[in-house]
């Protein structure tokens, strides 16, 4: 008897033993993450620099690198700086649209397209008319407005180039389109109109459905709402739900086939810049207080808020990438975390600076009108 209450004994001792090193694991990790967190950055250092291009270069941020594009040719640039892929081409006019690991680079006024797939080029096709906007989803699908005169064309492309699906639009029916995003498995389109009824400026948000249930409805329209008073200059899909940025605050809407509304966010101030990924949307309005310049506010992608911020100092451009919200203008860029962090804040002592990308784990692409600089803080 007394042998197995002594065996008992040790069996609970080892399950007490084996719960404080759990819990001592968890306390550390959730030390040392928050530590991580706080953690602020006073300099960096160059670690290589890119040759620049001949031609005046733009750069966005997508899951396979940057991609570096301009009027004749792109190029997808790897966390080393090492060029994965480039391609030549001639537009007047290049614009990139960015999902994932999907880019679409396309000439506005002009109609070629340029798809690629992460690493690999998907291929090149043309539009029958003059591109005004396109966008590519996740699974590779592309949606374009063609300028058609009096009309404007919208267009559903395979990941090929072949044409899906067409309509055409007016000033009157529903009006005139200014943004479109597509949804993460390229079932879904969404498309904000600019509307005037009875002298009033508004919008009207069309949300298209190419799935089968989608096939079956009218002109592929999934549902439709009207904003009487408020302007929707843009939109963005992030998976199936779709965020739309009015002009006094954000509407989501989730569902392909039969879009909701799940959630209403109003302001009061006037927004001077609105940014978005894969998991956050955030709006930078004029301060409150004396004190500061700006105030940062972020969202999750449902619209349920997740941080506030003071700025204090002048930008021009404002990223998300890699948790990381990044300010710059041509001399000064700040570093802040999705949970108000400030990072970092410092300027350049030469050039003029053109972009800064964060590429995550301190590393950042800090391009100027003299050099493309891969950089860490420290």
């Amino acid at each position: 008897m007394n042998r197995l209450i002594e065996l008992l004994n040790r069996k609970r001792m080892r399950y007490i033993a084996t719960a404080l090193v759990v819990v001592f694991l968890a306390v550390l990790v959730i030390l040392v993450y928050g530590a991580l967190e706080r953690r602020t950055y006073h300099t960096y250092d160059v670690v290589r620099s890119l040759e620049k291009s001949q031609s005046v270069s733009q750069y966005a941020y997508t899951d396979a690198g940057v991609v570096r594009y301009s009027a004749d040719g792109a190029a997808l640039i790897g966390s080393k700086l090492n060029q994965i892929w480039n391609v030549t081409y001639s537009m007047s006019n290049p614009q990139v649209s960015v999902y994932g690991k999907w880019i679409l680079i396309y000439d506005r006024q002009g109609t070629s397209f340029y798809l690629f797939n992460g690493k690999k080029q998907q291929g090149s096709f043309s539009a029958s008319l003059p591109i005004l906007r396109a966008c590519v989803s996740g699974s590779g699908t592309v949606a374009a407005l063609l300028n058609n005169g009096d009309k404007t064309r919208m267009s559903y492309y395979s990941a090929t180039g072949s044409v899906i699906a067409e309509g055409e639009s007016s000033m009157t029916d529903p009006g005139y389109p200014v943004a479109l995003s597509l949804s993460e498995n390229g079932l879904g389109l969404a498309v904000s109109y600019l509307t005037a009824a009875d002298g009033t400026v508004g919008s009207t948000v069309r949300f298209y459905s190419f799935s089968k249930n989608g096939q079956k409805k009218e002109n592929n329209v999934a549902a439709e709402a009207a904003f009487s008073g408020t302007i929707i200059p843009d939109l963005q899909y992030i998976g199936n739900e779709c965020v739309l940025f009015r002009d006094n605050g954000f509407t989501v809407y989730k569902g392909v086939d039969n879009p909701k509304q799940t959630k209403n966010v109003d302001f009061d101030e006037d927004i001077v810049s609105v940014f978005h990924d894969s998991d956050y949307v955030g709006f930078v309005f004029r301060s409150d207080s004396r004190e500061h310049s700006y105030r940062l506010r972020l969202y999750s992608s449902g619209g349920n808020h997740r941080s506030d911020q003071y700025i204090d100092h002048s930008y021009d451009r404002v990223h998300i990438c890699g948790n990381e919200v990044v300010f710059s203008d041509t001399v000064h860029f700040s570093v802040y975390s999705v949970k108000g962090v400030c990072r970092y804040q410092g300027t350049i002592s030469e050039g003029s600076i053109t972009d800064v990308i964060g590429l995550g784990r301190r590393k950042m692409l800090l391009v100027s009108d003299s050099a493309a600089e891969l950089i860490r803080l420290k």
